[in-house]
């Protein structure tokens, strides 16, 4: 008895492989394309973007829903940038099939591209001691534009500068005029 092996890595003859495929697929162009879900929520959208000027507030909003048969607590929370980031609300609790919408407000004094997650865990409601949680990542990036700090404080010095020229200038032209007018007579 002789075995045939073959050499091709692609060809795959299990008729359950390919089923699984195509209902990964299918389950993923349903549910997979502008939310993200996690056992007891789903996020929209599937990212935050946000551009701003420098040392000014920006707003986005995302939703969170849950999902599940039972109510639970949502706690919602920027994974860095803390001081820049605020969420409002940052905990809240929602009934089966509820929803409720996130204020990500962001204010960023340099100019730069900044990206982090922002971390939405869901807990069982009355839940005590030790309990299973479950969360989503929802990547947040902010482009922050305009001019650095210190530029705007080396114009303030430089605009200094100028005007105490300027002045000591007018000062020594107009003491000239007075010393001219002396040696005249």
């Amino acid at each position: 008895m002789k075995f045939k092996v073959q050499s091709s890595k692609f060809k795959v003859k299990s008729l359950k492989f390919k089923a699984a495929v195509v209902l990964l697929f299918v389950f993923w162009g349903l549910f997979g394309l502008n939310s993200v879900q996690a056992v007891g929520l789903i996020i929209k959208p599937t990212e935050i973007n946000i551009s701003a000027p420098a040392r000014t507030e920006a707003e986005a909003e995302f939703l969170v829903v849950n999902i599940e048969a039972e109510p639970a607590i949502y706690q919602i929370s920027p994974d860095a940038l803390l001081n820049e980031i605020k969420l409002e609300p940052a905990d809240f609790q929602l009934e089966p099939n509820a929803s409720q919408l996130v204020k990500v407000k962001v204010k960023i004094s340099e100019p730069g591209r900044y990206q982090t997650n922002i971390s939405v865990i869901a807990r069982p409601l009355g839940a005590g001691g030790l309990t299973l949680a479950s969360g989503v990542k929802l990547p947040l990036m902010i482009e922050v534009s305009g001019w650095p700090l210190w530029a705007y404080f080396a114009g303030v010095i430089l605009l200094i500068i100028i005007c105490l020229l300027i002045g000591f200038g007018v000062k020594w032209i107009l003491s000239k005029g007075k010393q001219d007018k002396f040696s005249a007579r």
